[in-house]
């Protein structure tokens, strides 16, 4: 039996069409089918994962790490303190950046957190008014919204030059910070604020200890900055051909694309399906 660790986003969850691929759905099941494990290991928080909750997956890695869900009940939680969330936001206002609070229930976005994310939803058939419901039916909300029963498990800022984050990653040193440009755009960067000492490979061996298993029986499968150390951690390391470079160079398989069945395509190559 294997345990494989797939991302969601460029990897299960297409954002030119907006859908997953059959294949990758197929993929899924056939894995199980086989007796293989399934956890969807993503940087998104629980909130923004609707699209996937009401598959057939053995768990959720969620947040980058900081929460883990196995078969159904919470296996691990690290959430912000209150002292870290307006550090954190403190920084981030202070050079101008834009913030989004990711929590169980909801995303919370600042103004330009919402116009950058109206920009990326941006569809020329669509109402502003259609956008703003589709970004809610997303798991984004106002900042306004946030009510601190809402534990926070990630922060994200985004912003048109990398080189605007260079003073905020000083700042917050001491946070695991990861950096990356957006799927699908060009000039827009991401940086992920998440938990000292957690990613996604430290949440996998979380569930690998739980099934009484090691790295060697886990396949991770990624194509994003965040999925950097679960590739190199997994027995088998696979990145999708849209992958950015990091994830290339140390992946121990390179498959196709997202948009040519590149996750089947990865499980037929190693035969879990």
């Amino acid at each position: 039996m294997k345990i494989l660790f797939i991302d969601i986003d460029g990897t299960l969850y297409d954002h030119n069409t907006r859908q997953i691929p059959e294949s990758a759905m197929l993929a899924c099941k056939r894995a199980k089918e086989n007796g293989h494990k399934i956890f969807v290991c993503t940087g998104r928080p629980l909130s923004e994962s609707k699209i996937i909750l009401n598959n057939d997956f053995d768990g959720f890695i969620f947040s980058s790490g900081a929460v883990v869900y196995i078969e159904g009940k919470l296996h691990y939680k690290k959430s912000y303190s209150k002292d870290d969330i307006d550090n954190i936001i403190s920084v981030l206002k202070r050079y101008n950046n834009s913030y989004i609070l990711e929590g169980d229930a909801g995303a919370y976005c600042d103004k330009d957190a919402i116009d950058h994310l109206l920009h990326r939803y941006h569809d020329e058939e669509k109402e502003i008014k259609e956008i703003e419901q589709e970004l809610i039916s997303h798991g984004f909300y106002g900042v306004d919204y946030y009510d601190d029963r809402d534990h926070i498990t990630k922060v994200c800022s985004f912003a048109k030059n990398k080189d605007a984050f260079e003073k905020v990653s000083v700042e917050l040193h001491e946070y695991n910070l990861t950096l990356s440009s957006q799927e699908g755009e060009e000039n827009h960067f991401a940086l992920e604020i998440t938990q000292p000492g957690h990613n996604k490979s430290t949440a996998a061996k979380k569930v690998l200890d739980y099934y009484n298993k090691t790295y060697d029986d886990a396949i991770g499968i990624g194509d994003s900055d965040n999925d950097y150390e679960l590739i190199r951690d997994c027995g088998i390391g696979i990145a999708m051909g849209n992958a950015h470079p990091r994830e290339l160079e140390i992946a121990d398989y390179i498959t196709d694309t997202i948009d040519n069945d590149g996750l089947y395509k990865a499980l037929k190559y190693f035969n879990i399906i």
